[in-house]
């Protein structure tokens, strides 16, 4: 999240990174701070690390507008964030990422697994707009709120619960309450009915 932030700081500035890589991030030791390091290849039109090459430049399709360049750096966010989380990089060589196939699924929370598919798409047009937008979902999937991904209202409800337990217990033992007077009320008109038709026999 923090790098991608930082990322998009760059992006503004016109600067694009396109060789983002663990080898590449820097944390602080005191701070724990993440921060970007070696932009060497911020000036040349196409290259990158085999391993976490985006696609289209391992196709030799050059990153000449600004939206295709910034969409190669989404796409070497989500490699960065696939390797930290499945532990190896998305490709094996330079003929895998050419080749049009996505990497192998990851082994993680299907909640996290969309935002980094989708900073991961094969089709640049399919990946986050900008890096902010990356930074803006990691965030909500770190605070348990809703990334721009999560759309079904169940699971909207569930993590509003998961931010919110008290409340949560105590809207749901007011339902159960609820539900408990609701049973007591037709068990006691019940009582009443049957009690009505005794007397009447």
């Amino acid at each position: 999240r923090d790098i991608a932030r930082g990322v998009h700081e760059a992006h503004l500035r016109d600067v694009f990174h396109r060789d983002l890589k663990p080898g590449n991030v820097l944390i602080t030791p005191a701070s724990r701070r993440a921060r970007i390091g070696d932009f060497g290849l911020s000036t040349h039109a196409s290259g990158g690390t085999p391993e976490y090459i985006a696609p289209e430049l391992a196709r030799l399709v050059p990153a000449t507008s600004r939206d295709r360049l910034v969409a190669v750096d989404v796409w070497g966010l989500g490699a960065l964030a696939y390797d930290l989380i499945g532990g190896r990089p998305p490709w094996a060589s330079w003929d895998d990422a050419a080749s049009g196939e996505p990497p192998p699924p990851l082994g993680c929370p299907a909640r996290l697994r969309r935002v980094i598919a989708k900073a991961m798409a094969l089709d640049p047009d399919c990946r986050y707009a900008s890096a902010a937008d990356l930074a803006q979902d990691l965030d909500a999937y770190l605070a348990r709120r809703p990334t721009s991904l999560d759309r079904s209202h169940a699971l909207r409800s569930v993590l509003w619960m998961r931010r919110n337990p008290q409340l949560s217990l105590t809207a749901a033992g007011a339902l159960v309450l609820a539900f408990l007077t609701l049973i007591g009320y037709i068990s006691v008109r019940r009582l009443e009915a049957r009690s009505h038709a005794l007397a009447a026999q």
